[in-house]
C-alpha cells in the first residue's frame, strides 16, 4: 500500500470500473481494435505527460 502524504493523498473512495465484453468479428472486430489501440495510446502518453510535469520521473531526452 502507498503510504500517504501531500503528493499521495488517500483516495476518498475506491475508484469504479466497469468491464464490457462483448464478441467482434470482421469489419466491427477491426474498428473496434483500432478504437481501443486509439484510446491506450491517449492514456499512455497522458501518463507520461502527467508524470514528467509532477518530477516522479524524467523525460526521457
Amino acid at each position: 500500500m502507498t503510504p500517504t502524504n501531500d503528493r499521495f493523498p488517500e483516495p476518498a473512495a475506491d475508484p469504479e470500473m466497469r468491464l464490457d465484453i462483448r464478441i467482434a468479428e470482421g469489419a466491427e472486430a477491426e474498428r473496434l481494435r483500432l478504437e481501443q489501440a486509439q484510446v491506450l495510446m491517449e492514456v499512455t502518453q497522458w501518463l507520461a505527460q502527467r508524470q514528467s510535469r509532477n518530477g516522479s520521473t524524467s523525460k526521457a531526452a
